[in-house]
């Protein structure tokens, strides 16, 4: 039996979430109200505030995210939460970082004008600053 599985996102905003799905390229829809999962025979879908497709990151039942009580979840059906825990939230959560640098430098006078990775694994910003 597929049922859905809540993954708190901490530190973060439903905001924040919808502009990294942008920078990643990854259709969304964000109604007005929330809606329901689909679902399956198994199981009614839970509501979410923004709402992916199935077949989406190979997912097989569509999937989204809400905010309850003040926090951030993911919710999926059970047989997706192993892929997109590996092929979703590490870049969501790269992509809202990068976005707070960016705002962040911004304030400051400065560009990020580019990165580069290192051997280590550390990312290095490169920054510009502003006329």
């Amino acid at each position: 039996m597929s049922r859905y599985v809540h993954i708190e996102l901490r530190a973060t905003t439903l905001e924040a979430v919808e502009d990294a799905l942008r920078v990643l390229a990854l259709p969304y829809a964000r109604p007005r109200r929330r809606v329901r999962l689909r679902g399956s025979l198994e199981c009614t879908g839970d509501p979410v505030d923004i709402r992916l497709e199935a077949g989406l990151l190979d997912t097989v039942e569509d999937f989204g995210f809400a905010v309850d009580d003040g926090v951030l979840r993911l919710i999926c059906g059970e047989l997706d939460e192993a892929s997109l825990r590996d092929a979703l939230l590490p870049k969501l959560h790269h992509a809202i970082a990068q976005q707070r640098v960016e705002q962040s430098v911004g304030h400051e006078g400065l560009t990020v004008v580019g990165s580069r990775l290192e051997a280590d694994g550390t990312r290095r910003l490169i920054l510009e600053l502003d006329d």
